[in-house]
């Protein structure tokens, strides 16, 4: 039992890195000795010291002998920062306790197996889930070499995310747009496609306390080049990158405009079905280490996603109101299927109320592509 409280403080340490520690995982560390916490820390952000190493070094007294929990198996090379394993050795920590593998190359048992090779006791798997579930993003995209990707979606209880004239704001309460800043701040970047854009003319920056300066990449998937140079989307606050991925050629004028602003310009394939090649996009992103990615477009370009296997999971704020109308838009607006053999299956992961709203979390099952 005193194995699990610790590891649940380690996990909550892990969190206060939220939103500061990507390209990294959120790790929290706590030290432990003769059933007294004597140290602490968590990584708060990449290029600054491991979660072990904070820990070690807030210690106030010998760790000699000490227990070590940690939330991810410890490192065991060299990269902006020293191996935690030879810190930990260093220390002479004399068991360590972890949480889950860490499926970097560079790691991936690597760390553990050093850790015995040490002579140090090593367990791991304990509050393994909530582990997981914590660093869910960054344990997707460092296995699959892709970002994990959030789909957004505010809709009434009837599904629609607009009215039939395309009124959608707002739809949701307050509650819930504020947390959906809270979750801005701790993307990588916000996909968004040319519909959205022109319809809605957002900006998709970060407007909560004690976060306004962490605006994350916007990238806007734009094949047909319509979005022009005014858009609120290209306006830049500090040093965010913004992208504009485009299949057509612009206009030179507006082309020039859009770059004077400091717009990355990323010229895409299309697909076999004509489309943004968003696979394509995906990888690119990726090799920009982009781990989260957050959409929040409208049905045609999430239908695309969803479809191509490439959506993670979705976060439905589900407003109090029924809106109606055949034509009114909704979440996934696609060809669509005609035998519900064929339909997408979900896992639900939790509900919780958002104001008088209800936010609905759900995982995607991966389709074979």
């Amino acid at each position: 039992m005193k194995d699990l409280t610790y590891m649940q403080r380690a996990l909550d340490l892990a969190t206060k890195g939220r939103g500061t520690t990507a390209p990294n995982p959120m790790v929290g560390c706590v030290i432990v000795k003769r059933d007294e916490v004597i140290g602490e820390g968590y990584h708060a952000q990449a290029g600054k010291a491991h979660a072990e190493v904070e820990a070690i070094s807030a210690c106030r007294e010998s760790t000699q002998g000490a227990t070590l929990y940690v939330t991810l198996e410890p490192c065991c090379h060299v990269g902006r920062t020293a191996a935690c394993t030879v810190a930990i050795r260093e220390a002479g920590i004399s068991r360590v306790v972890y949480a889950v593998d860490d499926p970097n190359p560079l790691v991936d048992g690597g760390g553990r197996q050093a850790l015995i090779n040490y002579g140090i006791e090593v367990e791991s798997g304990l509050l393994a889930e909530e582990a997981r579930e914590l660093n869910r993003a960054f344990l997707f995209s460092t296995c699959h070499d892709l970002p994990f990707v959030t789909i957004k979606v505010g809709m009434s209880l009837d599904g629609k995310t607009a009215t039939q004239a395309g009124e959608s704001k707002w739809i949701t309460s307050t509650e819930s747009r504020a947390l959906v800043h809270q979750l801005r701040a701790e993307v990588g970047a916000i996909l968004v496609g040319s519909g959205t854009v022109l319809a809605d003319n957002p900006r998709l920056d970060v407007r909560v306390d004690g976060h306004s300066h962490s605006n994350p990449m916007r990238v806007i998937a734009d094949s047909r080049a319509r979005v022009r140079h005014d858009a609120r989307i290209f306006q830049k606050k500090n040093k965010e990158r913004v992208i504009w991925a485009i299949c057509d050629q612009p206009d030179s004028q507006e082309r020039s405009l859009v770059a004077e602003k400091g717009v990355e310009i990323w010229q895409m394939p299309r697909d076999d079905s004509g489309q943004l090649a968003l696979v394509g996009l995906l990888e690119r992103l990726h090799r920009e280490k982009v781990v989260h990615l957050l959409c929040e477009s409208g049905g045609t370009l999430v239908d695309a996603l969803v479809q191509a296997g490439l959506a993670n999971e979705i976060w439905a704020f589900v407003a109090p109101k029924l809106i109606g109308g055949s034509q009114a838009p909704t979440m996934c607006d696609g060809v669509g299927i005609l035998n519900l053999k064929h339909a997408l299956p979900l896992e639900w992961r939790s509900w919780q109320a958002v104001g008088p709203d209800l936010l609905i979390k759900a995982r995607l099952k991966a389709i074979e592509r």
